[in-house]
């Protein structure tokens, strides 16, 4: 097992230093205008044999230590492609995630917010959106540091927001600007009495906090035409568009 790990260390290592990974971005589109608000990136790494998903790469990063050097290197590129295409005529919005064990870090923290405040200028175009798939201890803590970055002028969503045990002890404790809805409320949401009351409670909650909300795994026109109806702010799934390596959305509606 120590020489299995070493190897993955080794390997996430060289794909980190290398740069070898790629952001791909998926639409978020308003769901009462049918208009795209705007994108997440999101990564795909060339994977070495020896890590055999996405997902599972990351979650390596966290459990190593290594997520922070690798949320910084994506937030650069995110930036970086945004200035490129400011230069070819405009940039769309692009959201980018950064885990809760990154911002757990002192270091991190450091390099985010000077990172941030020396890109003042992209504050209409880049959001940041905290992913739960670590567990965040300190949530005092990292509110005071989400408030710096809303004071630089940034946007801050909370990803996955009912997946974890911790949901609304975070959003008490955190002062976002968006919520996004955990698909697993949304994928059955049609057929389960039990979801939709679910769904309700959250968007209702987000209402009154004046937070907007985001519906995650949105498949359907169905789907789509329920969260409208429901309240949610936008939707972002297949129905919109897949991740992509262009800013591409789907030629759909949102059924009034």
């Amino acid at each position: 097992m120590i020489g299995e790990t070493t190897q993955r260390v080794r390997a996430f290592r060289d794909v980190l230093d290398e740069g070898r990974f790629s952001l791909v971005f998926q639409p978020i589109v308003s769901l009462t205008k049918g208009t795209t608000h705007h994108f997440e990136a999101l990564t795909r790494f060339e994977l070495p044999s020896i890590i055999k998903t996405q997902w599972e790469m990351i979650r390596f990063a966290e459990d190593i230590g290594l997520i922070d050097e690798f949320d910084y290197a994506v937030i650069n590129r995110a930036i970086a492609k945004i200035r490129s295409m400011l230069k070819k005529g405009g940039s769309p919005g692009i959201a980018v995630n950064v885990s809760g064990r990154s911002l757990s870090s002192q270091g991190f923290i450091f390099e985010l917010l000077a990172l941030l405040r020396n890109n003042k200028d992209l504050t209409q175009y880049l959001s940041i959106e905290i992913t739960e798939s670590a567990t965040i201890h300190d949530l005092d803590a990292l509110s005071l540091v989400l408030e710096e970055v809303r004071e630089i002028g940034f946007r801050v969503y909370l990803d996955d927001f009912g997946a974890g045990a911790a949901g609304f002890q975070y959003l008490k404790k955190l002062k976002v600007d968006a919520l996004k809805i955990d698909g697993a409320y949304i994928r059955d949401a049609l057929t389960s009495a039990e979801d939709r009351a679910f769904l309700r409670s959250m968007v209702g909650l987000c209402k009154d906090l004046g937070i907007v909300t985001v519906g995650e795994w949105v498949e359907t026109q169905e789907h789509a035409t329920l969260l409208r109806q429901m309240g949610v702010d936008y939707g972002q799934g297949y129905f919109f568009g897949k991740p992509s390596p262009n800013f591409l959305v789907a030629p759909t509606q949102v059924a009034s």
